[in-house]
């Protein structure tokens, strides 16, 4: 499932023998996050980035969406295509 997700949303995807990992990018700053699997509403962070989280999410700047947020724009994404 979560490699169909992938292609649809666009996560670039390396095979390595059988398994395949998964390259979405960090909310906050957009670097690629390793993932050995893809779960399309989760909020992936890079290591850097969970350093400073709070402090982030304390400025207001980024604000992280809930699942139910993120299922709406995946639906709207879908239906323009």
């Amino acid at each position: 499932m979560s490699y169909k997700e992938a292609l649809l949303d666009g996560i670039r995807i390396e095979q390595k023998g059988k398994q395949a990992r998964y390259y979405p990018r960090c909310i906050f700053c957009g670097t690629e996050v390793m993932s050995c699997n893809y779960v399309p509403n989760y909020n992936y962070i890079c290591s850097d980035c969970k350093k400073i989280k709070k402090t982030i999410l304390k400025t207001e700047i980024f604000r992280i969406k809930t699942k139910d947020e993120s299922k709406c724009d995946r639906k709207r994404v879908l239906k323009s295509d």
